[in-house]
């Protein structure tokens, strides 16, 4: 350890003579001064106290030296073995530069057969020699792309610049049923429920007077409508028209809600659909809880002649009607014969409405109709579908909206143009 401080010795010197002074003064002072030389010893105590910190503050000091001195020693011999180790490789390297170039060194013979027998030698052959793959001891340092650190980060993420999208269904009674534009909000709809009757009378006899029967069906237009927001950075960074994909979507989304409401609509601001009118008549399956072919058959039977029908129900329900079978276990539907289109009991059908209910569902389902829907049902259009762009109400947040909306309603006007099957309880 080293020596103490210059100036802390001097001090302690200094101290022993003064306390010593102090001693021998103390025999010969008198009591009155007891006091100044009591507090003269707490001074000097108080200074051996400071100058033994200072001390022990010096010792740390310089065992902190000593430890520095030790590790720059040792880094001082680890950087003289980096140094042979790296002239060694040079020199290695050097021979092998030689080698290939001249085929020998000093000593051809032993040099030579030496180098021949090092992994750098026979690496850089066998890759010349095309045995690369073949020898696992080889190093290869490739760019590649399933590998992010050897290049993969460098290949461009592609995007194809088609979407794929599932298949919505919906159901297209719009195709089949009368379209019509409103002139209003509403409007009332004129029918002539009942014709006069006309008697024959004899002769010299006063004829019967009679009059047509009329009514009205009311029909109120809703609308239908709905926002979409999209922030500034999904219209800038997207690889697709954000817009224009915005629009498709929701002229799909107003297609499967208003093909819904034409089929099972509660009419309370919105389309009352056929499914829940209570002024078509219903017709139960002659079996509960199954429905049968003959069913089909028996409700073909009960519309009146003029009508141009269809039978109307869901693929599920399409798929038990194909497999009704006889008591023999034949099936007793061919739907298709040669050219001629697939009938029902002579009548074409349509198994796109999917909202319909299914006829496995049991008891109280209605999953067929058979009707003239051009006369049963009619749609009507206020206007076609109108969209506002709003780029100021959420500027700050840069959020645009747009707003689609359209006036349209849905009613069965001529009730007694079909017929529903029920599954019977």
């Amino acid at each position: 350890m080293a020596d103490k401080p210059e100036a802390s010795a001097e001090l302690e010197k200094l101290g022993r003579d003064v306390k010593s002074a102090l001693n021998s003064l103390s025999e010969s002072v008198e009591t009155k001064n007891k006091e100044t030389l009591t507090n003269v010893e707490k001074w000097f105590s108080k200074y051996e106290k400071e100058n033994q910190d200072l001390v022990k503050q010096h010792a740390l000091v310089a065992k902190a030296a000593e430890d520095l001195v030790e590790k720059v020693k040792a880094a001082e011999a680890e950087l003289a073995n980096t140094k042979k180790d790296s002239a060694e490789y040079k020199s290695r390297v050097e021979k092998i530069e030689t080698l290939i170039a001249t085929g020998a060194t000093g000593n051809k013979d032993t040099d030579a057969a030496l180098a021949r027998k090092s992994a750098e030698y026979e690496n850089f052959f066998k890759f010349f020699a095309g045995k690369s793959q073949a020898s696992n001891s080889i190093d290869f340092k490739t760019l590649r792309t399933d590998s992010d650190t050897q290049g993969a980060y460098l290949i461009p993420q592609i995007m194809d610049n088609e979407i794929r999208k599932y298949i919505t269904e919906m159901s297209p009674v719009r195709l089949f049923a009368r379209s019509r534009v409103a002139p209003g909000k509403t409007m009332d709809i004129p029918i002539r429920l009942a014709l006069p009757n006309a008697y024959f009378e004899g002769e010299a006899e006063q004829d019967e007077s009679g009059n047509t029967t009329y009514g009205s069906e009311t029909i109120t237009l809703y609308r239908q409508s709905i926002t979409v927001p999209a922030t500034l950075d999904m219209m800038l960074s997207s690889a697709f028209d954000i817009e224009r994909e915005i629009s498709a979507d929701v002229g799909e989304a107003f297609g499967v809600g208003e093909g819904l409401n034409f089929v099972k609509g509660s009419g309370v601001k919105g389309p009352h659909g056929y499914i829940n009118d209570s002024r078509i008549d219903v017709v139960d399956t002659a079996t509960s809880g199954t429905l049968a072919f003959e069913d089909l058959a028996n409700v073909s039977g009960k519309l009146k002649r003029g009508q141009m029908p269809m039978w109307y129900f869901n693929r599920r329900t399409l798929s038990a009607l194909l497999q009704i079978k006889s008591t023999i276990g034949v099936p007793v539907w061919t739907p298709v014969a040669g050219n001629n289109p697939a009938m029902i009991w002579g009548y074409p059908y349509s198994s796109d409405m999917i909202h319909m209910d299914d006829s496995q569902d049991g008891a109280g389902a209605k999953p067929i109709m058979f009707a003239d829907m051009r006369r049963l049902y009619e749609i009507f259009d206020l206007m076609g579908i109108s969209v506002i762009r709003d780029d100021v109400t959420q500027k700050r947040k840069a959020i645009t909206e747009w707003t689609f909306r359209r006036y349209l309603a849905g009613r069965v006007i001529i009730p007694e143009a079909a017929k529903i099957v029920r599954i019977k309880a």
